[in-house]
């Protein structure tokens, strides 16, 4: 869970521009397990909840994903590799 009071917040507007993607891109991942916090109308994540979204997950884990997730996957996955390697951690390839 992101704690708000230690963690480095950022909107999620920049977290799309800093990636490269839509907008809607980032707020879909807030719906398959992304964590975000409300200010006032302004939507926030942190550095530190997108290193967690990115890990891979651990066999056993539960997985909280859409039915049907929508969008484009290859968009999705360049936006990825692009935060990992912001970030400094590496994934592993599907």
């Amino acid at each position: 869970m992101m704690d708000v009071t230690t963690e480095h917040l950022v909107k999620l507007a920049d977290v799309a521009r800093q990636l490269r993607v839509h907008r809607t891109t980032v707020h879909r991942w807030s719906k398959c397990g992304l964590e975000v916090v409300r200010l006032g109308n302004t939507p926030y994540t942190s550095r530190e909840a997108l290193a967690r979204f990115s890990q891979p997950v651990e066999p056993g884990q539960p997985v909280r994903l859409q039915k049907n997730p929508p969008g484009n996957h290859a968009e999705t996955e360049r936006a990825m590799s692009r935060l990992s390697k912001s970030l400094g951690i590496s994934l592993p390839r599907p």
